[in-house]
């Protein structure tokens, strides 16, 4: 199964989905250290994954969404200011996810 995962594709737009939403991690206010090179390529991993287990052999935007806080939660750190309005981590990577625009689903 493991060999098959990695036999799915994610195409650029989506792998530029994946470094927007990391980028934009780096940038938020709300935190202090943002989704590193590595998390983006966890990330990758997991999306093919969850593609995988729908049955198909590439990766699209939603899947990324499906994944993606569950995979980045424990990756970033929380800034203060988020800390005191008693923000989580999974409040800050959905923010990131209304904030960056998702690829179109007919890739």
């Amino acid at each position: 199964m493991q060999r098959e995962v990695r036999a799915v594709t994610a195409k650029d737009v989506v792998l530029d989905y994946i470094t927007r939403l990391t980028m934009a991690s780096r940038e938020h206010p709300m935190l202090e250290l943002g989704i590193s090179p590595r998390g983006a390529l966890f990330l990758d991993r997991m999306a093919k994954a969850h593609a995988y287990l729908d049955r198909r052999d590439y990766v699209t935007g939603e899947d990324v969404q499906a994944v993606f806080c569950d995979v980045c939660a424990h990756r970033v750190i929380l800034s203060q200011e988020a800390r005191l309005e008693a923000k989580s981590a999974q409040d800050v990577l959905q923010d990131l996810l209304h904030r960056v625009d998702v690829p179109d689903r007919k890739l």
